[in-house]
């Protein structure tokens, strides 16, 4: 980001210096022309007052030259500033992105920490209920089958037991049936 942002600065600064370059050279025409005019008006003049002219452009040219520098100097200190005060936004942008980014990661290794802990609580209270539930659950229903097959081997004997004096008693009444009165 910070080379982007370089790039797209010295761009904008090309940019400008090509656009100062192009005033400076419409500006400079300009003053050619009017030098040239004001040459040809003074070789018609006299001496002179070609002299006087001569000095006048001399002290004008001068005051142009300073005018420009002093702008030149001008522009440069705005453009160091400028840069500078850009640097500085980029330098707290980039403070501001790292802080945000740590307390993300903070966040994020905090929840992982604490997912973790909760599925570690989680799995151990499913190991202790089955543990304690199932085992006790598969205890009883052994426990249960055991008492299941008891009282069926306990009913299987009173069931064989009443047949067998229900046989008896069938026999008997049939034999008391068959006796003569």
């Amino acid at each position: 980001m910070d080379k982007e942002l370089k790039e797209q600065i010295t761009g904008l600064m090309e940019t400008y210096m090509q656009r100062m370059d192009e005033r400076m050279d419409e500006h400079t025409r300009q003053l050619n022309e009017q030098m040239d005019e004001r040459t040809r008006q003074l070789n018609e003049r006299m001496d002179e007052h070609t002299r006087q002219l001569n000095e006048q452009m001399d002290e004008r040219t001068r005051q142009l030259n300073e005018r420009m520098d002093e702008q030149s100097r001008q522009m440069n200190e705005r453009m160091t500033a400028l840069e500078d005060r850009m640097n500085e936004q980029i330098v707290s942008l980039e403070g501001r992105v790292d802080k945000k980014i740590d307390a993300l990661e903070d966040r994020m290794v905090k929840q992982i920490g604490d997912l973790k802990e909760q599925i570690d609580n989680q799995t151990l209270q499913i190991k202790l209920m089955i543990e304690n539930d199932l085992s006790k659950k598969i205890g009883a229903l052994f426990d249960g089958h055991y008492v299941n097959r008891e009282k069926g081997e306990e009913l299987e004997n009173r069931t064989e037991s009443l047949e067998s004096k229900v046989d008896n008693l069938q026999t008997r009444v049939a034999v008391l049936e068959h006796q003569p009165a």
